[in-house]
């Protein structure tokens, strides 16, 4: 693990703290060859909108279900909380964020299994069997 970047930090810190803490916690011990980087924390219903117009709107692929309006995201916090529940993370391979679905399984199963292990309960795509790289509090 090469440390902690400025993204993971200000994306952890802008999740529940039962959800940041835990996955700070599991980055900062990974072992030297599991390296990953949160790439998204709380996201407010515009940024949410914005993912959502990918894919239907906008050039790309759909990239989410949840509209941020009718259907919210559990990177939304729910009212009256001020902080998301999910994390979205991606791994690194020689270096470089990959979206490579078997590398981000791995690190989300991880994850996932470290939190459990210290009584967090965590799920995410890695159970579901699709969208891989997203983490969120168990409800």
């Amino acid at each position: 693990m090469a440390g902690v970047s400025k993204r993971s930090k200000k994306n952890l810190e802008s999740v529940d703290p039962e959800i940041g803490d835990v996955v700070l916690a599991a980055l900062k011990d990974a072992p030297i060859w599991l390296d990953f980087a949160v790439i998204s924390g709380t996201r407010t219903a515009e940024e949410q909108a914005a993912l959502f117009r990918k894919g239907r709107n906008e050039p790309g692929e759909i990239v989410t279900y949840k509209d941020g309006y009718q259907r919210r995201s559990r990177h939304q916090p729910e009212p009256p909380k001020t902080k998301g529940e999910a994390i979205d993370i991606a791994a690194y391979k020689s270096g470089s964020i990959t979206w490579d679905e078997t590398e981000t399984a791995a690190v989300a199963a991880y994850i996932i299994g470290y939190a459990k292990a210290r009584g967090v309960d965590l799920t995410g795509g890695v159970e579901w069997g699709w969208d891989y790289g997203h983490i969120e509090l168990e409800k």
